[in-house]
């Protein structure tokens, strides 16, 4: 799948979760299956104030499991919001990406290319991390790559 979204102009006020959320979820299971996505995310010139969780969240998680493949390309731009009284982190990028083998079988392979550009962008007030970016790469089987 190949994607392009565009999240701009928008003003969002006290929203029970995430001011804003894109969030993907690549997963293959099954001997030589496989999952691709590639996307290209804009996030830009919004205004979000009292978001209960994170102002702004970009949220992936890629696995394979057995000897299926999984693979996220990803281009992500977040310029020129302005987040306010977010109630965890104001913008926060987070990716989880595994591989994983059951009952001695070869390992599920995973690729993950990711480009994330977060500037200029105002955080104020937010609880935890004003900007955080987290990564996590699990393997659970005979080998990392």
């Amino acid at each position: 799948m190949v994607q392009t979204l565009q999240v701009a102009g928008n003003t969002v006020v006290d929203s029970g979760a995430d001011g804003i959320l894109v969030a993907n979820d690549v997963f293959a299971d099954g001997d030589g299956s496989t999952a691709f996505l590639s996307q290209t995310a804009a996030i830009v010139d919004n205004r979000i104030d009292g978001s209960g969780d994170d102002g702004i969240h970009v949220d992936n998680s890629v696995s394979a499991e057995h000897t299926a493949g999984a693979t996220l390309s990803q281009s992500v731009a977040i310029n020129d919001n302005t987040v306010t009284s977010s109630g965890i982190d104001g913008i926060f990028v987070g990716t989880y990406a595994s591989g994983e083998a059951h009952y001695q079988q070869a390992n599920g392979t995973v690729r993950l290319t990711q480009t994330v550009v977060v500037d200029p962008n105002t955080v104020v007030d937010s609880l935890e991390d004003g900007i955080g970016v987290h990564t996590v790469l699990g393997y659970l089987g005979t080998s990392a790559v």
